[in-house]
């Protein structure tokens, strides 16, 4: 007698069982809060028969089309509860098993839900090449399917990456092109995520005051869809346009109620950001011990989930509080590893804050041949982002760097074409007493005239004419 159909068939029907009550779970978790912890105690008592069954139906998604179907469907109606119980390394494993459960059914709807999952997860598991694969096949599906929640879904991967890379402003048209497209076909659980990209472009484009609104529609959208996790992001969000704006002391608020939120998060991919945030702020505020502590203790947690951004974000901020307490070394340790960490993982935002503020340490350490070729460095990577932030900031270690070769007419002038631009200095070791330093070198009537000649400047030019300049210095410098 065989026994193997039978068999078969009591792992196919515990697997729907068990597909089911997550299933169940998931949507009693996404209707609201009232059954969450019960949901979560339930599933949790399953959870090693639940993996064990999706293994079970992915092992077999090649060959049976039933299978297959349980495959994608362990991912396509579950993600809410996934999301706690997975971490996003897990959640993309299963979501990428899902893809290919879908693709061998030929059934193209899951094909494109799964590939913007797919997508999505390898945005937060910071691995865009990958993303960047799944945004365009995402893209073309919707297109040729005239599907509107897909195509959205598309925009949002690819502005993603793109801000990643230092394109703001395509990265801008893009969320504003998402946020249009959600709101015409009611998908508005997807809108809040979209506000953020919104927020962050917006802000690395030196406006605000507008990315403030923005991450505030972020928090409201999240609140209004229960979306716990986009509620603990805003604050972390709201911290650091706060801190743009120089006002410490409500970063700090946002980000002390953001380690408050964080901790009720079961991975630790979520915590770091928020330890970094409240950093932040401390740093700013002159605490620096503090500050010191919780940058260390979130680099370590950020480095055993493997999160490039956050560890580049953590060394950087840590690299700056070492400046402000006079620890040009460690200092400059901690930048050129932030570096390096987003140069690999080719996030260039990271990377030029890191590359400018390198300038300062090098100047403070009186290497000037290092802070010349930094600059031209750093110089490249902003012309490449080209934003008022970073022409601004590139401006402002450019100012440095000639008053320390005691160049103080030329400080002086670019110094009067920045007084146009400090809205744009987000925090950084930029000095503002700097002018002080150039009138009492000029003297008055002259840094005033130096100053006046400048404010007719346009940043672009001078960003423009300081690649040759610095060249030229180079040139100097070697023939010297």
């Amino acid at each position: 007698m065989n026994v193997m159909p039978t068999i078969h068939t009591a792992q196919s029907r515990l697997t729907r069982h068990y597909l089911d009550k997550l299933r169940k779970a998931n949507d009693s978790v996404r209707r609201g809060p009232g059954n969450r912890q019960y949901w979560h105690r339930v599933i949790e008592q399953d959870w090693e028969q639940i993996k064990q069954r999706q293994a079970w139906a992915a092992s077999r998604k090649a060959d049976e089309p039933e299978q297959a179907h349980l495959c994608a469907m362990f991912t396509i109606a579950t993600s809410d509860i996934l999301r706690v119980q997975l971490t996003s390394d897990e959640q993309l494993a299963w979501a990428q098993q899902a893809l290919e459960a879908a693709q061998s059914l030929h059934d193209s709807e899951a094909e494109r839900t799964l590939l913007y999952q797919a997508g999505f997860l390898s945005l937060t598991s910071e691995k865009l090449d990958q993303a960047n694969r799944y945004g365009h096949q995402l893209l073309a599906m919707a297109e040729i399917a005239q599907d509107e929640l897909s195509l959205g879904r598309a925009w949002y991967i690819l502005g993603t990456i793109d801000f990643s890379h230092g394109s703001v402003d395509t990265a801008e048209a893009l969320y504003t092109k998402c946020i249009a497209q959600f709101e015409a076909c009611r998908a508005f659980g997807e809108i809040p995520v979209v506000w953020r990209g919104l927020g962050r472009a917006t802000q690395f484009r030196g406006d605000y005051q507008l990315a403030k609104k923005h991450f505030q529609r972020y928090m409201d959208a999240s609140a209004a869809v229960d979306n716990a996790y986009g509620v603990f992001d805003a604050h972390v969000a709201l911290s650091g346009i706060c801190l743009a704006l120089h006002d410490y002391q409500t970063a700090e608020q946002y980000a002390q109620r953001a380690v408050i939120l964080g901790r009720a998060f079961e991975h630790s991919r979520v915590f770091p950001p928020a330890l970094i945030s409240l950093a932040h702020a401390e740093k700013w505020l002159g605490k620096y011990e503090s500050a010191n502590a919780h940058y260390v203790e979130a680099i370590a947690a950020a480095r055993t989930v493997g999160s490039p951004s956050t560890i580049s974000n953590g060394l950087y901020g840590l690299g700056q509080s070492k400046f402000r307490q006079g620890d040009y070394a460690a200092a400059l340790l901690h930048m050129q590893e932030a570096a390096e960490v987003a140069r690999l993982a080719q996030f260039m935002i990271r990377l030029c804050e890191s590359s400018l503020d390198m300038v300062y340490v090098y100047i403070a350490r009186q290497e000037l041949s290092q802070a010349r070729d930094q600059l031209c460095e750093a110089h490249t990577i902003a012309e490449r982002i080209r934003t008022p932030h970073f022409l601004a900031k590139t401006l402002a270690a450019a100012i440095t760097l000639w008053y320390a070769w005691g160049e103080a007419e030329q400080a002086a002038l670019w110094a009067g074409l920045l007084t146009k631009y400090t809205a744009q200095l987000h925090p950084s070791l930029f000095d503002m007493t700097m002018y002080a330093r150039l009138e009492m070198q000029l003297g008055t009537i002259r840094y005033s005239q130096a100053l006046k000649q400048g404010e007719v400047l346009t940043v672009e030019g001078v960003i423009n004419d300081l690649k040759t300049l610095l060249a030229n210095a180079a040139h100097t410098s070697a023939n010297a």
